[in-house]
């Protein structure tokens, strides 16, 4: 909606080392509850997020995708707006609201004029504490939710994201879809979503996050009397808890399919918790495998090959476990070419025998360095950033440090990083294709083949 002058703040941080983050990041205190505001008069607009310090895990021994429903189901009516009241409410505003509900947290983001943040606030308040759930519109959202998971088995690629995540984070608390599967969703049921709801708003700690004019901060009576958010009674925090996995050996997956032309490729492993430091040169090591054109398995597998037109990785932590991912596609005839050069490529990058070139290695690296600060375009992008560094319990001074660090890495350093994340004795390799691949994926290993209806 509108930006936010990042570039230049991490551009000044070059020349003036007496830039003080607190002047552009404030804090308050909201009766407890911690609120991080960015002042922005530029434009009469305001980004807020609310962050829950709970997510899908508390769904664990329940039914899955309970919480994702609770707040997506919100908007369904309330025991003073119907569903399409409330719709046509936030389309006279003009505003715009999102939920985002992760394994170990959940956010629910709102934008809109600044001249409306009140009436906006008062509405959100509404829904989240009268929310009722209707059984008739519940079940119309379940059926359509249905549908939805029913044509995963056409969308591939979407299918092997799921499975995947599955596969390699099994025996953790994260591998559940965090919107549950087919047999849950019969299974939700308003009172129950509302109980889930009170959960979050009243024994869950909260965070608030704010950018626009100062006015925006005249919502505090709101957030207090009609929210009823108090950061001095709901302290409850997520810590998910898991024994450390480990894997012995490659694992080879494949889902068979009916009448695949394209062969979906996903390769990975989980990270423990211990295993989340240096996030700086995880992300370098990831855009150095597989972030752009320039990178090692794009020049591999499309330059030099063409075994595919996109490839891409990425090692990426929350605050108590990581993934480590790549993700490609073929045609069925390629497959095996496709996971040999894969698992070349990842071996030439790792360890002190790596054969990282310094030309592609510079080029990767100020690729990263250059392109920083767009990530952080938008306002809403860097309140979310502000939202995930609190989440990890880290100092907002990582944030403008980035490019510093990056700058300092050596490519001994990215192979040592790869040779921690993409050790082939803990990988898994995932195939998604025609059922006729099995016999092709023999010659790689052994095989473990799993039925696609059970991960849907």
């Amino acid at each position: 909606m509108k930006k936010l002058l990042l570039g230049s703040i991490l551009l000044s941080l070059n020349t003036n080392a007496d830039f003080d983050v607190a002047k552009n990041i404030q804090k308050f205190d909201w009766n407890g509850l911690e609120v991080t505001y960015i002042e922005d008069n530029r434009f009469p607009v305001f980004d807020m997020g609310i962050y829950f310090s709970d997510g899908a895990v508390s769904d664990l021994g329940g039914i899955g995708g309970e919480t994702e429903a609770a707040f997506n189901m919100s908007m369904l009516g309330t025991t003073k707006y119907t569903r399409a009241e409330l719709s046509e409410k936030l389309e006279f505003f003009g505003a715009s609201s999102d939920v985002q509900v992760t394994h170990e947290y959940t956010t629910l983001s709102l934008s809109g004029l600044s001249k409306d943040i009140k009436d906006l606030t008062k509405l959100t308040c509404e829904v989240l504490r009268e929310a009722n759930y209707p059984e008739n519109e519940v079940k119309k959202v379940v059926n359509l939710q249905k549908n939805s998971m029913r044509s995963l088995e056409n969308n591939h690629g979407a299918l092997a994201s799921r499975i995947f995540r599955e596969v390699s984070l099994s025996d953790t608390p994260f591998s559940y879809p965090t919107g549950g599967k087919l047999k849950d969703l019969d299974l939700l049921a308003g009172q129950n979503l509302r109980k889930k709801m009170d959960h979050f708003l009243n024994s869950v700690k909260k965070r608030i996050y704010l950018t626009g004019p100062k006015s925006v901060l005249e919502i505090r009576s709101i957030i207090e009397n009609d929210c009823r958010f108090s950061g001095t009674e709901a302290q409850f925090v997520r810590t998910p808890t898991y024994n450390k996995k480990v894997q012995n050996g490659l694992q080879i997956v494949f889902a068979p399919v009916e009448k695949a032309n394209q062969v979906q490729v996903m390769v990975g492993t989980f990270l423990n918790s211990d295993e989340l430091v240096d996030d700086e040169l995880a992300f370098l090591s990831s855009e150095f495998l597989g972030g752009g054109f320039t990178s090692r398995l794009m020049q591999e597998i499309r330059v030099k090959r063409g075994l595919t037109y996109s490839v891409g990785a990425v090692i990426s932590s929350q605050k108590t476990y990581g993934r480590a991912l790549i993700s490609t596609f073929t045609k069925n005839e390629t497959i095996v070419e496709l996971i040999k050069v894969i698992r070349n490529a990842i071996a030439t990058s790792r360890g002190s025998n790596h054969q990282i070139n310094d030309k592609q290695f510079s080029l990767v690296k100020q690729g990263v360095i250059g392109s920083y600060p767009f990530k952080f375009e938008k306002t809403e992008q860097f309140l979310s950033e502000l939202m995930i560094t609190d989440h990890t319990e880290k100092k907002y001074e990582e944030i403008f440090q980035f490019q510093d660090k990056v700058k300092n890495y050596t490519k001994e350093d990215v192979a040592k990083k790869i040779e921690e994340v993409f050790n082939e004795k803990r990988m898994t390799i995932f195939v998604l294709g025609d059922k006729s691949l099995l016999a092709k994926l023999k010659k790689l290993g052994k095989v473990k083949v799993v039925n696609t209806k059970s991960f849907i």
